[in-house]
Order: structure tokens, then C-alpha cells, then sequence
């Protein structure tokens, strides 16, 4: 067999496989130092724990998508996540900042597109676990998205489980804290629907603290798990922010969500540069505000809200003022009437990362409301009433695996960590059901496995083709500022479809090929998503290493 080998192909197996190459024409091979194998334990770096905090496996879900096998793939994304639904509208998607083809041209669109189309097809579906197994009770305190997630994976492991929520509605944040335009109030009920069709009970108007007491709970459980979130505001300490007119931007938003309403007046001042700052800015405009400006004491650069929302709150209108804080709020009769600003300049003690007073600027905003959001804290009160231990930073103190400093009492989501987003609750539900069920069926918690990430180098992009992401389909801005209906809308099956198909499946073989093409001996056979090497023939030339698209074959070393 003659083998004809391109400069360029030559130069990478040279690097891929560090070895003398033998070519020759089949027969056991005696002085190979490295073997190709299928790389098994490797992950895309979209999946990874940068990629994604629930650890989706989305190669495997945008292998589904291409192939049209819906009901498959919703099955491997509930698998990892009990609510694509809502996290394929919500989440911030760090996966996307993850992918390797946002090196190539520009990331897959995941979380719009892919995860979108599934989860909302899923919501069709009916899921019915079986009948509970074990004979342990879990009551879980809070219906936030980190207690409905440990509700989903401990009822399908067989608990029953009952949610205590102290809102008149279940969902936490997500039906308090995150606006219908963002999440339709139907996307959430039809979730948290299938979840109650598992078995599990969700009490509402049903706050935990006194009566019932957590003493109580752990009395009539076998385990508690505490996921009561991160609601209270933190105060801003300035003249006048008792006065009429100022508001707080949780208040403001579960008001808002709640009942439908909230009373702003005509020029809003928005204090804070977070998403809820945003959320709160973009509902005052819906709720009749004329003029709404969002004031943040660092730069655009610092502002910890995610640039799709900044840039959805400047498309309808929004102003915002950097580098300035409030010295006080200004009253007339007990009523808002005005800000004073100072400005601020970045701080020299951490690299421009904090900011301090510069002067009194004698600036002074005319507006009729304030709304404060700075960050949220855990309430105090319920720590309190509970007894739990706090940590100097006011949160629920939770050693690793979630347990408290009560028996049987296990803690998690943004009461132990401080606000984070939807998927990084998710996840840390799921963590806390692990653990829970390790430690009523007395084994220790699995460990995560470490896993090798595929990086951008480790492919071979010379068999991809550049093909543009989808563009996101929104509203118009007068639908938009008209009510609370959702802005971004659904992109479809079709381009679902399209984007599964610009996915590189990073570090999985998807079968297409390349190597049994390009291996000189013709050993390389393959099944479904497996590759079969017949390795006694092979002489560890490495060019199946050096061929292959997305890095699913490897070398390793002799025995």
C-alpha cells in the first residue's frame, strides 16, 4: 500500500504522535511506543463547569437535535436539568461564552435556540415517577429554583417530598424576582406542574419559622433542606431613604410579579448595577415611568448585569450614569423629590476595582422615585427564628455537602452562597439531594469526575465550514414597553436544527468518518459513536489523532 502524506499532514502527526512512523502493509507491530484510543473521558468545554454549573451534556443533546430524536433529547436534558424551559430563557448562558466555535466564527446559539426548543417541546410531555420507594420524608423550606431542584431528583429517587413556601405562589425568585417578560408566568406554572405531577407536595402561604417551627420539621422528617434564597435588600444609609417614593428593587419586582402592579411615579432613579437593578429599570418603564436612568458608582465595565440585558434596557430607552452615587434623597413633605449626587473615581487600593468619594458635585437629579438595588442578603429574621449559624457575611453556614450546623438539616443556593444565577441554584439543588441521600442511605457523596476539556487547539478545523448563528427574534420596542409579555421570542425547529448542527460536538465521536478514511493499514472501523481500532495492525503513526475534527481519538502510551 502506497501512502501519500501532505506537508501539512506530515508536520501535525509528527506532533500529535512523537514517534518513529512505520508504514507498511498490515502484521503485528513490535516497536510502537503510542496507540490510538478513543478519548472517553474527555468533555466539552461547554459542559464543563465554567461552560455550564448543571452540567448539561449538550454535544449529546445537539446530536439528538440534528437527528430530529425530540423525545430523546428532552430526556438527556432533564436528566441534568429539571427545567429547561426556564433556563433556556433565563439562564446567561456561560456555555455559549465557552464553546469552541466562538473561536472559530461565532458560538452556537444553546440556550436561545437548542435548549429553548427542547425544553418548551418537554413541556407537552407527561413525566410520572414511580411510586415513592423509600420510606424517608424530605421537607424542603423554599420553592426557589435550588429546593425545586432538589425536589426533582430526590422524588425521582424514590423520597417524598414536601416543599414549605412562604409566598402565596410557588417559584421563589423565579416568580418573584425575574419579570414575565423574561419568563412567561405559563413557561414556570407548566415546570413547576410536572414537578408536583411526580408526587411532590408544594404548601404555599406556608412560611417556615414559627409555626411550622424548623424544630418541627426535623421532628416529622428525616431530612430538611433550607433553600430560602437571597430576598431581603440590602439598605442604601442615606438621608432620606425612608421617605415616600423610595423603593426596594426585591419589593419592587415581587410586587410587580405578584399582583401585577406597583406604583412608580414619572422620573425613576435606579440605584444599582446588577440584574435586578435592570429587571426593576425595565418594569418601571411597563409600569407607565417616563423617564427612567439607571445610576451605578463604577464603570459600564464593573456592572455585574449581563450585557444582553444592559443592552435590552438601552434599546427601550433606559439612561445610565456612571461613576456617580447618591449622598442623599431628596424630600419635600416626606416625599421624593429629588437625588444628590456625588461622584465617585475608581479606587486606588484594588486596581480600579472599587470606588471612592471624590467631592460633593452639588448635582441634584429631579425625580419622584428611587429604587434600590444594590445586592440582596439573606433574611435575617428566619436565621433567627431557626437558630441556624451564619457566617460574618450574614449567609446560612453550610460546610461542604451541605450539611448545617443542625441535625439532619442540609442547606443550599443562594442562602449559602450569596445571589447567583438560576443555573448555579439548579445546580446546587441537585448537589444537596446527592447528599441527602447519601447520608439517609450511609454511603459518602459521589465525587465529581475530573475530566480532561477539549480545547480549541485539540481540533482540527479545517473540515468545518463558517455558517452564521441565528439572530435572536424579539418584540417590537412599542410591544415591548406595552405590557409584560415575553421580548425574546421562540426561534423554532428549524433553527434549533440549524444551530445543533454548527455544534462541533467537541471530544465525541459523531461517526463521521474522517479517521477510517486517513488510516494508511485500514483498521479503523466504527459503530455507533464508538471506534474500533484493530490495534495488533497498528504502527501508532498517529494521523487518526491528527485527522479527527473534534478530538475524539487520542495517543497514549504503551504498557
Amino acid at each position: 500500500m502506497m501512502v501519500v502524506y501532505t506537508a501539512r499532514k506530515l508536520k501535525l502527526s509528527l506532533t500529535a504522535a512523537p514517534v518513529t512512523i512505520h508504514v507498511g502493509c498490515g502484521g503485528p507491530v513490535v516497536g510502537r511506543v503510542h496507540r490510538p484510543v478513543q478519548a472517553v473521558d474527555n468533555i466539552a468545554p461547554c459542559s464543563s463547569a465554567a461552560g455550564c454549573p448543571i452540567g448539561i451534556r449538550i454535544r449529546e443533546l445537539a446530536l439528538l437535535v440534528r437527528e430530529k430524536k425530540l423525545r430523546e433529547a428532552w430526556e438527556v436534558l432533564k436528566s441534568d436539568n429539571p427545567f429547561p424551559a426556564i433556563t433556556g430563557r433565563v439562564c446567561y448562558r456561560p456555555c455559549e461564552d465557552a464553546c469552541n466555535r466562538g473561536r472559530f466564527d461565532e458560538s452556537v446559539a444553546i440556550g436561545a435556540a437548542v435548549e429553548r426548543f427542547v425544553g418548551d417541546f418537554g413541556l407537552g410531555l407527561r413525566e410520572f415517577a414511580p411510586p415513592p420507594e423509600k420510606r424517608e420524608k424530605i421537607a424542603i423550606v423554599g420553592s426557589g429554583p435550588a429546593g425545586l431542584s432538589a425536589a426533582y431528583f430526590l422524588a425521582q429517587g424514590g423520597y417524598r417530598v414536601t416543599i414549605f413556601e412562604k409566598l402565596p405562589m410557588a417559584g421563589g425568585m423565579l416568580v418573584a424576582g425575574i419579570p414575565g417578560y423574561r419568563l412567561p408566568r405559563s413557561v414556570l406554572e407548566a415546570e413547576i406542574g410536572g414537578l408536583e405531577r411526580l408526587g411532590v407536595e408544594i404548601r404555599v402561604d406556608c412560611p417556615v419559622g414559627t409555626d411550622p417551627s424548623l424544630a418541627q420539621l426535623q421532628g416529622s422528617y428525616d431530612a430538611v433542606l433550607v433553600a430560602t434564597g437571597a430576598h431581603a435588600a440590602r439598605a442604601l444609609s442615606v438621608p432620606g431613604e425612608t421617605a415616600m417614593g423610595v423603593l426596594d428593587g426585591m419589593s419592587l419586582l415581587r410586587q410587580t410579579n405578584l399582583e401585577g402592579r406597583a406604583e412608580v411615579g414619572h422620573r425613576v432613579a435606579v440605584i444599582g448595577g446588577g440584574n435586578v437593578a435592570i429587571d426593576a429599570a425595565r418594569c418601571c418603564l411597563r409600569l407607565g415611568a417616563r423617564e427612567v436612568t439607571i445610576l451605578y458608582r463604577r464603570s459600564r465595565e464593573e456592572m455585574r448585569a449581563h450585557d444582553e440585558e444592559v443592552a435590552a434596557a438601552q434599546a427601550e430607552g433606559i439612561g445610565f450614569a456612571y461613576h456617580v452615587e447618591p449622598a442623599a434623597i431628596l424630600t419635600r413633605d416626606n416625599r421624593v423629590v429629588g437625588v444628590r449626587l456625588t461622584k465617585t473615581r475608581p479606587g486606588e487600593s484594588d486596581a480600579g476595582t472599587s470606588s471612592s468619594d471624590l467631592e460633593q458635585s452639588g448635582v441634584v437629579m429631579d425625580v419622584d422615585t428611587v429604587v434600590v438595588a444594590i445586592g440582596q442578603a439573606v433574611d435575617s429574621s428566619f436565621l433567627r427564628q431557626t437558630g441556624l449559624d451564619a457566617t460574618p457575611e450574614g449567609l446560612l453556614a453550610a460546610a461542604p455537602g451541605t450539611s448545617t450546623s443542625a441535625p439532619k438539616v442540609f442547606a443550599a443556593g443562594d442562602a449559602v452562597t450569596g445571589p447567583k444565577t438560576v443555573a448555579h441554584a439548579i445546580a446546587a439543588g441537585k448537589q444537596a439531594a446527592l447528599a441527602i441521600d447519601a447520608d439517609l442511605q450511609g454511603r459518602e457523596t459521589a465525587r465529581a469526575q475530573l475530566r480532561h476539556v477539549v480545547s480549541f487547539q485539540e481540533l482540527n478545523t479545517d473540515y468545518f465550514v463558517r455558517r452564521e448563528r441565528v439572530v435572536q427574534r424579539t418584540l417590537t420596542l412599542q410591544q415591548r414597553l406595552s405590557g409584560f409579555a415575553e421580548v425574546n421570542l421562540d426561534l423554532g425547529e428549524e433553527a434549533a436544527m440549524y444551530e445543533a448542527r454548527r455544534c462541533f460536538v467537541c471530544g465525541l465521536c459523531n461517526n463521521c468518518g474522517v479517521c477510517s478514511s486517513y488510516c494508511p493499514e485500514g483498521i479503523i472501523a466504527q459503530g455507533v459513536g464508538t471506534i474500533d481500532i484493530e490495534i495488533d495492525f497498528c504502527k501508532g503513526c498517529g494521523i487518526c489523532v491528527t485527522e479527527c475534527p473534534r478530538s475524539a481519538i487520542k495517543m497514549e502510551m504503551e504498557a
